[in-house]
């Protein structure tokens, strides 16, 4: 075997376990040993840096840890948002004196809670603020789930015109502060429709394996996972709290291409200069006058 293949097949082990333990994976297995169980670790801090799939912290103990989130990882993301930040399809919810005759909430909505569905929260209205909690979505997240009480006897509209309910919806549609939120319920019609305060307090219960893009540096950190090397984890729950209000998503300019402009021939004049005749070229003679 020539030196030149050896010094290959050396390489290649060398960055294949590389890869290896950079990517968290757990140490190898040898015949006859005990099994190595990869160590637990509990992390919190501040995010100092994040890069896609990557968060930089530094703990209390001003440790730098680098923590590698795990592909179906547990994310909850918590803190303040702004009124640009609401947008149609986001799930709300709040509490609050709703017509039922009329399907409209007579005061302005002040406070509210941006969350993501869950087969533990299920939409509606619960008369007296009762919560969603021990419902269920069921198959459909948009439809109303089996925690839902019944109407009482006479119809829909029976009982007081005007009662408290706990609103769990979602935005259908927002124009100039006015918002209607489909709120499926056999109390009144589901299209509900209130209208926002000037300062709205919003508070975010948010998750998904994705939203840990949403940190920024400053932003406070709980994580859980395996240890990987000395300051180094995958991660596999994670709770952010936010610093600062997320507002409305910034929008990217789109680039324009540059300017095509058809040259120009070099008999072609430029525009704002004058036609001079050559001085070389002698002038035309003027035509003879034709006989009367």
């Amino acid at each position: 075997m020539s030196s030149r293949y050896r010094f290959s097949i050396a390489v290649s082990c060398t960055l294949g376990l590389w890869i290896l333990t950079s990517g968290g994976a757990a140490p190898a297995q040898f015949p006859g040993r005990p099994p190595v169980q990869p160590a637990r670790v509990d992390i919190s801090g501040t995010i100092e840096a994040m890069v896609p799939g990557y968060l930089k912290v530094k703990t209390a103990a001003d440790q730098s840890w680098t923590l590698q989130i795990a592909r179906n990882a547990k994310i909850l993301v918590t803190g303040k948002a702004t009124v640009g930040f609401l947008s149609t399809g986001h799930f709300v919810s709040f509490v609050a004196d709703v017509d039922k005759r009329r399907s409209k909430v007579e005061e302005k909505v002040s406070k509210l809670t941006i969350f993501t569905p869950s087969p533990e929260r299920a939409m509606g209205a619960f008369p007296g603020g009762m919560g969603g909690a021990e419902g269920g979505l069921g198959p459909n997240p948009f439809g109303p789930g089996p925690g839902f009480q019944q109407p009482p006897a006479g119809g829909p509209n029976a009982g007081p015109p005007v009662e408290s309910y706990e609103i769990v919806g979602r935005i259908a549609s927002m124009k100039k502060g006015k918002v209607t939120v489909y709120v499926p319920n056999p109390f009144f019609k589901p299209a509900l429709q209130i209208e926002l305060a000037e300062e709205v307090d919003i508070d975010l219960d948010l998750a998904g394996p994705a939203l840990y893009s949403l940190a920024k540096q400053g932003d406070k950190i709980e994580a859980r996972g395996i240890q990987v090397r000395e300051t180094a984890a995958q991660v596999n729950e994670v709770t952010i709290e936010l610093a600062e209000p997320l507002g409305p998503p910034q929008k990217k300019r789109p680039v324009r291409p540059p300017r095509v402009t058809r040259p120009k021939t070099p008999d072609e004049p430029r525009e704002g200069f004058e036609v001079k005749e050559d001085p070389e070229k002698p002038a035309e003679e003027d035509e003879p006058e034709k006989n009367k």
